[in-house]
């Protein structure tokens, strides 16, 4: 008897998360093969290892997987050894109905269950590749996105409990990143900055992990993106100019000890917010403060852009600062920085290639310059040492236009 699985959803719980953002969303095919690309073959062939999706989410990575094993192993072989598993009923139905076409079995191995409690057969181990949700959202807001930003992390650490040797996943950028860094436990032999291909519309990027004791200490060096963006940014630590508040902070007019008289907004050119500078009075030993001296500052809510050039002490709400002092005293240096951010077609071209949210979000992540060498902010900073032809690539608008292959 067939099962109807429209009467079956009315009577489960909606899931408390999804494993993608939307249900329509699918994880970029391109990308799934490339990423194959940093296994190696004797890992593909051995006939002992099971392969795992936890996330399956629309099935993207199990067909891709599923054509990969082909190259090596029968159908009888796939159907044992190839997992997934996803706490959405209903994307799982339609996943298992097109894996039961191609591999010709409704014997498969497919589990409704939530992954972060979940255990497999023991003893069973896996090699994972995983798109897990970024985002566990719990409650409803104005603007739908209040919930567990950590998520991935969540998912990562339940990956490695039953890891064989090698885990792809993909990630937010930030978060992701710092994590990979600051670990000690596993290798971290690729990671892809999905800055070749406009993969999709997300600050993502996916690494390949080995489950052997870490060696490599500087991420930089196993970036396989082919544009040449790793010369103009590092993973490995923020610009050390940069300062960002990320967030509101209290502002008042404190009297007391530690007293600093502060800029608390900035004025923008265009919006509600346009008018004139508002300063404030904070304690300046308990609130996050922008170093002193010369810096260019920008609000982090790029929508409305608002820009400023001072030597006042700044302790605006969701505002970065980029600070010239390490090169002098002349305010002009900020200036020029300010003029880099309004006018350079590479830090555009950085920014749609990283997904960051604008230029000035962008400046943390740059290599750092000596800003005394600009004019009208549109130079090519000599330290990131780019060849014509490197330049050439990175402003290619290829990225903006290339079509999103998915499955």
């Amino acid at each position: 008897m067939s099962t109807n699985i429209q009467a079956l959803l009315k009577l489960i719980k909606i899931p408390k998360y999804r494993t993608k953002a939307t249900k329509d969303e699918r994880t970029p095919r391109s990308s799934i093969i490339n990423s194959f690309a940093t296994i190696p073959e004797s890992e593909w062939k051995n006939s002992n290892k099971y392969w795992a999706d936890f996330a399956v989410g629309r099935g993207s990575i199990p067909l891709a997987l599923i054509n990969k094993l082909r190259e090596y192993h029968s159908d009888e072989w796939i159907i044992d050894h190839l997992w997934v598993l996803d706490i959405d009923l209903e994307v799982l139905y339609s996943t298992r109905k097109f894996m039961e076409r191609e591999l010709g079995t409704s014997k498969l191995n497919i589990i409704c269950a939530d992954f972060l409690t979940w255990s497999p057969p023991k003893g069973m181990k896996f090699n994972v590749v995983m798109n897990g949700p970024w985002n566990i959202t719990t409650t409803s807001t104005s603007n739908g996105t209040s919930g567990d930003v950590n998520a991935w992390k969540k998912f990562y650490d339940q990956g490695l409990k039953m890891l064989d040797m090698y885990f792809i996943m993909w990630g937010p950028k930030g978060g992701f990143l710092k994590m990979l860094r600051t670990q000690s436990n596993n290798e971290v032999i690729a990671i892809d900055l999905m800055t070749d291909e406009y993969y999709w519309d997300k600050n993502a990027c996916v690494a390949t992990i080995k489950n052997v004791k870490k060696i490599t200490t500087d991420l930089n060096t196993v970036v396989t993106d082919k544009c040449p963006i790793i010369k103009c940014i590092s993973i490995m630590e923020d610009n050390p100019n940069w300062t960002e508040i990320n967030g509101n902070i209290s502002v008042n007019n404190y009297k007391g000890p530690n007293s600093t008289r502060v800029i608390t907004k900035l004025n923008s050119v265009k919006g509600k917010n346009k008018g004139p500078i508002e300063y404030g009075t904070i304690n300046s030993k308990t609130q996050k403060l922008a170093p002193k001296g010369p810096k260019f500052v920008g609000t982090l809510q790029e929508s409305v852009p608002s820009y400023l050039v001072t030597n006042d002490p700044v302790a605006a709400p969701f505002m970065g600062t980029y600070s010239t002092a390490k090169y002098g005293d002349d305010i002009e240096n900020a200036r020029k920085i300010q003029l880099f951010v309004k006018n350079n077609p590479l830090l555009k071209a950085i920014q749609k290639r990283l997904k960051t949210k604008g230029p000035t979000w962008t400046l943390r992540h740059i290599r750092d310059f000596d800003p005394s060498q600009l004019k009208d902010g549109t130079e090519i900073p000599k330290e990131w040492n780019l060849s014509p032809d490197e330049v050439s690539m990175l402003l290619n608008n290829t990225l903006d236009h290339s079509c999103v292959s998915i499955v």
